[in-house]
């Protein structure tokens, strides 16, 4: 028999492992034990990281193909260890975002934005928010407050979320969304195009834009399909009066044949990799991005 505390500590286990896999519930395996004391390490670890000022941000311009020029940037989250290299986002995030934790990071995310919005004058910033970050109605609704005290309008900032926080619970996703946007905040879709309901969000929700996944744009230079698709998802967005920002860019070619095909804003490592603020600052749209014609 076993005692009561470890039923109930396997139990929880399963329960941590059920989130994780985005299920109803798990069954205990003595493999949960070893991913267990892997996440009290992690969290124990970025409680110090941001105690001690390990994280930033770092800045992904965002260029306007209209004008050919800077448009804002993405603020990306950066965890920076003791000899100066970064700890990837994708080696934590992801098992952060069922924690508590998230909301500290998620706060620390915002913050640091809107310092460095004010403090150098940056265009306006996009930051991501998670599932939970979405469902947790206090941060939803005092965001307008928690920005206006730092001197920032909550226009300067655009709030990304992902099909997998609306998934989750739509209504709630729903009522959380217009609630940014009644304070004064846009709010895009991230990563569209990689679920299975995207258009159908896209008639029902409140939403300011959308990014379309770089999944569709590796193949624009050799497929004909591919730029059919984003060229369809562009023409629909903008009927709605969304904006549509295409990230993933990596080529001039890329750059080309998404110029054409009707998009707001392009993203991604042709025009710059993610930069500390230092770098974002001094960085500057490449002279040959002619202002695209329409």
């Amino acid at each position: 028999m076993y005692e009561t505390s470890a039923v109930v500590n396997r139990a929880r286990r399963g329960l941590f492992a059920a989130i994780d896999a985005n299920v109803f519930y798990r069954a205990y395996d003595p493999s949960f034990d070893h991913k267990t004391a892997e996440r009290v390490r992690l969290i124990s670890r970025v409680r110090q990281g941001l105690k001690r000022d390990e994280f930033t941000l770092y800045y992904q311009p965002k260029i306007c193909l209209k004008t050919g020029r800077h448009a804002g940037g993405e603020g990306l989250l950066r965890w920076i260890n003791k000899d100066g290299s970064i700890i990837s986002p994708g080696s934590f995030m992801p098992k952060l975002e069922n924690t508590t934790l998230i909301d500290p990071v998620t706060r620390f995310v915002v913050e640091k934005a809107c310092k460095d919005v004010k403090n150098y004058r940056l265009a306006p910033v996009s930051i991501n928010f998670s599932a939970k970050n979405l469902m947790d109605d206090e941060l939803v609704h005092k965001m307008g407050r928690f920005v206006k005290s730092h001197g920032v309008d909550p226009a300067m900032l655009e709030v990304e979320i992902t099909e997998g926080a609306l998934i989750r619970d739509p209504a709630h996703a729903k009522v959380a969304i217009q609630s940014l946007i009644d304070q004064g905040f846009l709010v895009s879709l991230d990563d569209f195009g990689t679920g299975y309901s995207s258009f159908q969000y896209l008639s029902q929700l409140p939403l300011s834009g959308l990014k379309i996944d770089r999944a569709f744009v590796a193949n624009l230079p050799y497929s004909p399909h591919a730029r059919t698709v984003i060229k369809s998802m562009v023409e629909i967005a903008q009927a709605l009066s969304l904006t549509v920002t295409v990230e993933g860019i990596e080529t001039r070619e890329q750059h080309d044949i998404v110029s054409g095909l009707g998009a707001d804003y392009v993203q991604g490592y042709y025009y710059a990799r993610p930069l500390p603020i230092a770098d974002y600052r001094q960085w500057q749209c490449p002279a040959d991005l002619a202002p695209v014609m329409r």
